[in-house]
């Protein structure tokens, strides 16, 4: 199994979410991450396990 670090895309986002609820107790809402995504698409970026395609940070 290997790692990529790309950039988050709009269908990475329940995933990020997941993860972020997880382990926050205080997470970012949904809304922010959308907005992050806009924003700032280059430097929302995310860890994804391959072969699988599973965000996993």
């Amino acid at each position: 199994m290997t790692a990529l670090l790309r950039p988050a895309t709009e269908s990475d986002l329940n995933d990020v979410v997941r993860i972020e609820r997880s382990c926050f107790a205080d997470p970012w809402s949904d809304e922010s991450f959308r907005r992050l995504l806009a924003g700032h698409p280059a430097i929302f970026q995310v860890l994804v396990l391959q072969p699988e395609n599973q965000v996993a940070g």
